[in-house]
């Protein structure tokens, strides 16, 4: 085993397992098998939950379906095949649950079966002569000795070396509050919300800053802990998250890679309008004449007449969901062939809009928010906030920009998700990685990468093709980088490209695999 290659994966969260699951079943489609040691390095105490999926409340669900849960890529239901072969596994810990293809479950048991996905993925690497071995320390730098001879160092001063290294870091904290996160009573994530609520007063007055998915969890995670104190949401646009339907998947048929491909070898560059157009024919078609476009783009009502309509709305089907949950298979191709300028207005102007309506909500969450906001226990502000530091009375201020409304509470939880921009991720790696030019931001959203190899791009745009990245990092490349299945299609690319590599290299041979292009898939 000493000249075995080495990789090291660096986060152990959804992608990381993605990684590693795919790297072995790579190797098992060669004949000799590559015998490989792969390092999961993860600051946390378990592998396989992540931020996103580590023990928490059950009021945490998924916004995914059941059936259609997996980090493998090709195989929709292989957390639904897990849950019906594995019920002693979960039930105890997640009794009142009915998993069925068509329920949303507790983003925990989804963690759970991470880690168990992981277990399996070790057994199997043994058993096709490789090692997968977890690694419970924080990576705080990489140096390149040169091709294929990257050094990993952890904070506990453990160095490995490595022949590929993927970086999986998944939802890094932000320091976009910046002094105020040395403030007690700030909270920079509110994962998970069970501790979080322990460490909080219960009748404190609590400020969210932002109103996504991880707001939703936060507050309805809190009302669970018996907190007792008013939850105030404080959101830019003054939008909710929409309601998911009971529609199923849709498969496209205007709006398909072949049509953007089409247009682009018509017009070389995509405008936002060119996209805009599609999306809007394929859902005309979807939902039939005469559907409401206006509604997309009014002003957001309160949220109690919000919610009042969204929850009545998703007991039929909402064909314009599934629209846009299949985009998913043309965002990626569409953004990187799209005009620079309308990237930046998309980015600027446009985002979190399209998110409010992309990433929807289980109508269950939805009724649980409704009625805490009726009950005055939730109020929604909407537009521009400041936070003032801590002031005599030990209670923060949230001034309203635009109104002047001022806010006391004693809690700030940042809801804000991955910052955009890399600089403002609290991460020591990636201080380091843009010091040494190694990688370098993204206006678009985390670290530069190739688009087809995900290799990332260091100082002078050069890609090395033994540092990859999948997830969160890649956003600003290919721009919708936090569902599963996007996940799992690019691990497996990844996969493919290092494996082959590894298998050329123990034959003899020099030249290098193709690498399948990840828009093409």
């Amino acid at each position: 085993m000493k000249n075995e290659p080495v990789i090291v994966i660096v986060g152990g969260g959804a992608a990381g397992i993605s990684a590693a699951y795919h790297l072995i079943d790579e190797a098992a489609k060669h004949q000799p098998m590559p015998r490989m040691t792969i390092y999961v390095v993860e600051s946390r105490p378990r592998i396989g939950a992540g931020n996103a999926y580590e023990a928490d409340w059950e009021t945490n669900l998924m916004n995914t379906r059941a059936g259609v849960i997996s980090p493998v890529a090709g195989d929709p239901g292989h957390f639904l095949r897990w849950t019906q072969a594995n019920t002693a596994v979960w039930k105890d810990q997640f009794p009142g649950w009915r998993v069925a293809a068509d329920s949303f479950v507790p983003r925990p048991m989804l963690g759970l079966y991470l880690e168990h996905l992981f277990m399996e993925t070790c057994r199997q690497a043994l058993r096709c002569g490789s090692r997968v071995i977890p690694v419970h320390a924080e990576v705080v730098d990489l140096d390149v000795n040169g091709p294929n001879d990257l050094l990993v160092k952890t904070a506990s001063n453990l160095t490995i070396r490595a022949n590929h290294v993927i970086l999986c870091q998944g939802h890094l904290p932000s320091r976009e509050m910046g002094d105020l996160l040395a403030e007690p009573g700030v909270f920079v994530t509110p994962y998970p919300v069970r501790r979080v609520a322990r460490s909080i007063d219960r009748t404190a007055e609590v400020g969210l800053i932002g109103s996504r998915l991880s707001a939703v969890d936060a507050m309805l995670g809190l009302a669970a802990a018996g907190h007792q104190g008013r939850i105030h949401v404080f959101s830019r646009s003054g939008r909710l998250p929409s309601v998911r339907g009971t529609q199923e998947r849709y498969t496209p048929r205007i709006m398909t890679l072949d049509a953007v491909r089409q247009m682009v070898a018509a017009k070389g560059k995509l405008r936002l309008a060119d996209m805009v157009g599609l999306v809007r024919a394929e859902i005309e078609l979807a939902e039939g004449p005469g559907f409401d476009f206006a509604s997309f783009f009014a002003p957001a009502p309160d949220p109690l007449t919000f919610l009042d309509r969204e929850i009545e709305a998703a007991g039929q089907p909402r064909m314009w969901q599934a629209v846009l949950y299949a985009s998913n298979a043309i965002l990626e191709y569409a953004w990187h062939h799209m005009v620079e300028a309308d990237k930046e207005r998309f980015a600027r102007d446009h985002f979190s809009h399209y998110i409010a309506f992309r990433v929807s909500i289980p109508v269950e969450n939805a009724i649980r928010m409704r009625d805490l906001i009726r009950d005055g226990r939730v109020q929604v502000h909407a537009g521009p906030v400041a936070i003032e530091p801590r002031g005599a009375d030990g209670r923060f201020r949230i001034v309203g920009d635009g109104a002047g409304e001022v806010t006391a509470v004693d809690t700030v939880i940042g809801c804000l998700g991955t910052p955009r921009d890399a600089t403002k991720l609290d991460s020591p790696l990636l201080e380091r990685l843009f010091a040494k030019g190694i990688a370098r931001p993204d206006r678009f959203g985390g670290i530069q990468v190739d688009h087809g190899t995900g290799y990332v791009r260091g100082a002078g745009g050069v890609a090395r093709d033994d540092l990859a990245a999948i997830g969160d990092l890649t956003a600003g490349t290919h721009f919708f980088t936090s569902v599963l299945e996007v996940l799992a299609r690019h691990a497996r690319l990844r996969a493919e490209a290092i494996v082959g590599s590894v298998a050329q290299a123990a034959s003899g041979r020099v030249e290098k695999a193709p690498v399948r292009q990840a828009a093409a898939v």
